[in-house]
Formats: C-alpha cells, structure tokens, sequence
C-alpha cells in the first residue's frame, strides 16, 4: 500500500491489502476496522490513502454493555482523557477569541505530551540525530529515532483527536472543530473550502508522482521532505489566490465560557505517564524482533535488513531514552536553536566512525594506539 495513492475501488484496496472482499454491514465493519491501520478518504468509488499509522489503534467494541472501545482504548481514555480535556478546556479559557486555529503539535505541548523541542527535531531529523551523536558520543541508533518520531506522532494525533471529539459531543458541547488543510494569508489563518482542499491533495498526489517518492519515503529523508512541501506549496499558491502558506491542522470554535483551572499537576503527571508509555512500546518493539528473529552474538545474520539489526542492538533503548528525554520531558532544556543551527553530517561518515571506535575499543589494550594512528592517516 503507498501513500496518497488514489486506488480506482474497493475490490483493488482488498486485493493489495490482501483481505477477502465482503458486503452488506460486513464490508462497513471491515471498512471502520481498516481505519485501525490507515486514514483515507473517498473521490467517488476511489479510495485515496491520507496516513499509515505505525501503531494499530484500540479496537472499537460496540457489543451491548460496552462503552465502545476497546479495554485498551478505554484504560488510556482513564488514564489522558479526563486530564487532557481539563487542560485543553483551561486553555480554550484563557483565549480572547472565539475561534482558534492550531495544529496537533501545538495542542500536544499545551497539554504536556511534548517539549518544544518535538517540533523542531522532527522537521530537522538529519540535524537533531548530528547533534545528539555529538552529546551522546556516538551512541545514537537512527532506527530507534525513526520508530520513536513515528510512535510519538501517531499517538499525539489520535490523542488530540480524541480529546477533541469528546469536548464536541459532550452534553455540555464546549466546542465544534473541523480538521483540514489551513491556509495563512496576510498574517491571517482560515480553513481550506472542500473545493481547495479537493485542489490541495491534487498537487500533492502529483508532486509524490512526478518525483516517484511515497509518503514512507519522505518520512526518512529531510532534504525529500522540505523539497517536496516546498513544490506543494509553490503550485498551491499558483492554483489558489490569496495563499502565503498551508498547513495541516483544526480549526476550534468556541461555543461558550469556560472557567479556569489550575492545571500545572495534570500537565506534570501526563507528560510523566506519555513519556513512560511510549518507552514501554519502544521495549515491546525490542522484544517482538527478539521473539520472531532471535538475539544474535557476534556478528548479525547477513539477510536481516538494518531495521532489525538496530533493533536488537544494545543501543536501541540507550538512545531511546535520551530521545525521549530531549523531545518530550517538559523539563528539558530548549535546543530548539541549537538544533536549527547545528551542520548536518554525513550519516554514513557518522556510522563509520562508530563502526571505528567499536572495533578500537575491542582490540588488545596494546594495540589500540596502532589501530589509532592507522585510522587517523586516512
């Protein structure tokens, strides 16, 4: 399955996903049970895939005497729900405005599941691994990173969301919100029309297509990533008046008072909780690789590919730790600027030199100085 690829009908998507093809009320069920895996949405018969998600989410139980979701779904509903809502009416309370454009990020380091320094190292990723090769000597495992920037964003998101569709269909209803393409304009933000939107995705169907990279693809490479936000965003401004940027993200509106609360502990305590269960995915990932491939002692099997061999490596969890640390702990330092100013370098030099100082590291104590001085007259 790619990215943003428009397939013609149902019959294709079960076809390339593998699964049997139903009808009636089973077909709806596989379609809301698809929606676990990936985001889509339809252009007539075609279904167009808008996000995979690297984590499957809770399955929803609709069974008489069940709350809807899941036992899983439910117990982080208990555990982020009620404070996350707390937070979110607080600051919705503090606005002056009665509409309020954000983004899933900036709602993430309101409530305290992020730092802000999350949404600075995942535009800069290439720059941010660099800088902390360097703080952490050279044990750094870009896999780790690559798995924990996807964790982290597809948490937050369906997170946010959920926070968000309950404030809007509580009894109460405190708001109504859209999720959609913004456009800014002049110092101003308003929400794409269905038309622009439909143009939006357009441009970006064809941009993915006319450099032949899927989303997947960008999601590991920086320099892909901005080059192609930059072409979407420059036939954007070509198609649609009146457009200086766009971005993804919710438009709120605020139908009523809310009365402000003291919400620093719910913060503390969230961002705590999110940092620990993020950690435990990242050991369960370790884990799986272990349980279907087996540890290894000396060197890896040479037909596993690069995502398991880092999994299984020492460093894994090591690195994962600072990531964690440096991207979500609220009481972390800001590196922002440091991260933004910081010279990429070249992964596989990095890589190499690591491979290096292992090597060094495990020779005889006599002969490191040799190796050493061997390495530095390259």
């Amino acid at each position: 399955m790619e990215l943003h690829k428009a397939y013609k009908n149902y019959k294709e998507l079960c076809k390339v996903l593998e699964v049997k093809i139903k009808a009636g009320k089973s077909k709806q069920l596989q379609l809301k049970e698809f929606e676990r895996y990936f985001r889509y949405h339809r252009e007539g018969n075609k279904f167009v895939i808008d996000e995979i998600l690297i984590t499957p989410e809770d399955k929803v139980d609709n069974r008489k005497g069940h709350s809807g979701t899941s036992e899983g779904s439910r117990n982080n509903n208990e555990v982020y729900g009620t404070h996350i809502d707390k937070i979110l009416l607080n600051y919705f309370s503090e606005s002056d405005k009665s509409i309020i454009y954000t983004t899933t990020n900036q709602l993430s380091w309101i409530v305290g599941l992020i730092n802000s320094n999350y949404s600075v190292a995942s535009s800069h990723k290439d720059k941010y691994y660099s800088y902390s090769y360097e703080i952490m000597n050279g044990v750094v495992n870009k896999v780790a990173m690559w798995d924990l920037f996807g964790i982290i964003k597809t948490s937050i998101k369906s997170i946010i969301r959920s926070s968000l569709k309950r404030l809007s269909n509580s009894d109460n209803k405190y708001i109504d919100y859209e999720e959609s393409h913004m456009i800014f304009y002049n110092h101003a933000t308003r929400i794409a029309s269905k038309e622009e939107e439909k143009i939006i995705r357009s441009i970006e169907n064809y941009i993915l297509e006319k450099n032949q990279v899927t989303r997947k693809k960008l999601q590991y490479n920086d320099k892909l990533m901005n080059e192609y936000y930059d072409e979407v965003e420059e036939l954007v401004k070509k198609e649609i008046d009146h457009v200086d940027k766009i971005f993804i993200g919710y438009k709120i509106h605020i139908l009523k008072s809310i009365e402000q609360q003291n919400v620093s502990d719910d913060r503390n305590y969230l961002n705590k909780i999110f940092m620990e269960r993020t950690n435990e995915k990242m050991v369960k990932i370790t884990i799986r690789t272990k349980e279907k491939h087996g540890n290894y002692i000396g060197q890896p099997n040479p037909f596993w590919g690069k995502f398991i061999v880092e999994r299984l490596n020492f460093n894994y969890m090591i690195y994962t730790e600072y990531v964690i640390e440096s991207l979500m702990s609220i009481n972390f330092k800001n590196i922002k600027e440091i991260i933004i100013k910081y010279k990429a370098k070249s992964h596989k030099k990095m890589e190499r030199k690591q491979l290096v100082e292992t090597f060094i590291n495990t020779q005889d104590e006599e002969d490191r100085d040799m190796w050493e001085s061997l390495y530095k007259e390259e």
